[in-house]
């Protein structure tokens, strides 16, 4: 990883800033929607972005972490059996499903890596 300070990286960066502000002020009900969607997967990149300092191959572990919120969030039909309760209240299931489906993943990838290295030195 290039650890040089770009001005090329930083005009980007301000300029996609200043482009997704302006299209939030324009649309606001699509950029509210967008926010959310995007807030739904915030617990999966979290967990990613944690645990991912300790695993010695990141896309593999990336991917296994992605593949359990997927199946936290469908855990999570198993579980919502009775009648919808207020949004805020589905969300933070939703959010709670995925995230510890991605926690529980992340955390076998480890161990699973933890493994095999001892298994391959031994």
């Amino acid at each position: 990883m290039s650890r040089t300070f770009s001005l090329a990286r930083l005009l980007l960066g301000i300029t996609a800033f200043c482009l997704l502000c302006g299209l939030a002020v324009n649309f606001p009900e699509a950029a509210r929607a967008c926010a959310f969607i995007i807030s739904l997967l915030a617990p999966t990149v979290v967990v990613a972005l944690v645990l991912g300092g300790f695993a010695r191959s990141r896309g593999p572990f990336n991917g296994t972490v992605a593949f359990g919120g997927m199946i936290g969030a469908f855990a999570m039909a198993l579980f919502m059996g009775g009648p919808p309760g207020p949004w805020w209240l589905d969300y933070l299931v939703f959010v709670a499903h995925s995230g510890g489906g991605a926690l529980i993943l992340g955390i076998a990838a480890l161990l699973d890596e933890r493994i095999a290295a001892h298994r391959d030195r031994s």
